[in-house]
């Protein structure tokens, strides 16, 4: 929903990727890596897995690319249907 967050810190915390020690909150290095890159949980995940069933890292970023090309596929398409509408 727009204008509404997630609670990211639970979410992270139950992920083991932040731990709490008082008041501070240490990160994890893949969690260092997930803020310097601007990458969800999810995303890691994906990768994660990729890391444990595919040996050449080539074809992890090859998945990788592939399934944001994918996701950005759909938009497109939108558009130009409309844009044939709109020709005729």
């Amino acid at each position: 929903m727009v204008g509404t967050m997630e609670p990211a810190l639970d979410v992270l915390e139950s992920e083991g990727l932040v731990t709490r020690k008082g008041d501070r909150i240490i990160l994890s290095d893949l969690s260092r890596v997930m803020a310097e890159h601007f990458i969800g949980v999810e995303r890691l995940n994906e990768i994660l897995r990729l890391m444990e069933t595919t040996a050449d890292p080539v074809e992890i970023v090859a998945e990788l690319e592939c399934a944001v090309e994918g996701e950005r596929g759909k938009e497109p398409e939108k558009e130009q249907e409309k844009g044939k509408k709109g020709k005729r």
